[in-house]
């Protein structure tokens, strides 16, 4: 089993072309907002699809079927995670048409999809990244590791929940007298920060609570703790992988 707890993402809105390769377009939309995890809902019709079946007993996929005529869409969800460093779009879906002995419903999972008119809503988890892997168990492929946007690795289940936050503030109080220094004005930090703290170590910004009175920060354990910033002084110390780098020392 794993888990981990999203609490810095966003939702993006789109749509495809008519023609358009559907999971192509996905990924392109995926690459342009840099979407590495996050959840799939696609609403409207497809001129053709192609889905399949698993068979649990066999632990085989079914011949996927062709199909063609149009679609509406009644349903299509989906995930968007990692699979051998690639993009892994992957969606389910129920589909209807009109046919002379009436309606027909089908559905399964979705291979490949021609665009007739697609709208779509992706809820990205700008904090979490998923890979998928081969599972022993089933013989699909599945979530299989969970890792923190800062590259904190989580295989199956934590020695704690991911990211949970304590009932009470923490404000950390310096145990001896910090370093004099001259006071460092004009420095905001946003998600995504990190900060190399007294007592806690290299931490990760998730989020800032209102006018930068409060930092929520990720500990190397997932925990997430509340620090307060009117008893923080901040020196920058330049980058790392695109993230910036502050001190924080206790006034």
């Amino acid at each position: 089993m794993i888990s981990a707890e999203s609490r810095n993402g966003r939702r993006i809105v789109g749509a495809l072309d008519r023609g358009a390769d559907l999971f192509e377009g996905l990924r392109k939309i995926c690459r342009r907002h840099e979407v590495r995890c996050g959840e799939l809902r696609v609403t409207g019709s497809l001129e053709s699809a192609e889905v399949a079946s698993y068979d649990q007993a066999a632990r085989a996929w079914r011949p996927a079927r062709t199909l063609t005529g149009g679609f509406e869409l009644l349903s299509m969800t989906g995930t968007i995670s990692e699979q051998s460093g690639e993009l892994a779009v992957v969606a389910r879906a129920a589909l209807m048409r009109d046919r002379d002995t009436g309606v027909e419903v089908v559905g399964g999972h979705v291979r490949r999809a021609t665009v007739f008119a697609v709208e779509l809503v992706i809820d990205a988890f700008d904090d979490l990244v998923l890979r998928r892997a081969p599972d022993d168990a089933t013989g699909l492929t599945t979530w299989r590791e969970v890792l923190s946007a800062d590259g904190g690795i989580g295989h199956g289940a934590p020695p704690e929940p991911a990211m949970v936050e304590p009932p009470a503030p923490v404000v950390v109080q310096s145990a001896a007298p910090a370093p004099v220094r001259e006071p460092i004005v004009d420095i905001v930090i946003n998600p995504g920060d990190l900060l190399v703290h007294p007592k806690f170590g290299r931490v990760t910004v998730m989020r800032i609570e209102g006018d930068h009175e409060y930092v929520h920060v990720q500990l190397r354990n997932q925990r997430v703790v509340r620090l307060s910033l009117d008893v923080l002084s901040l020196r920058a110390l330049g980058t790392e992988g695109g993230q910036r780098i502050f001190n924080a020392s206790v006034e």
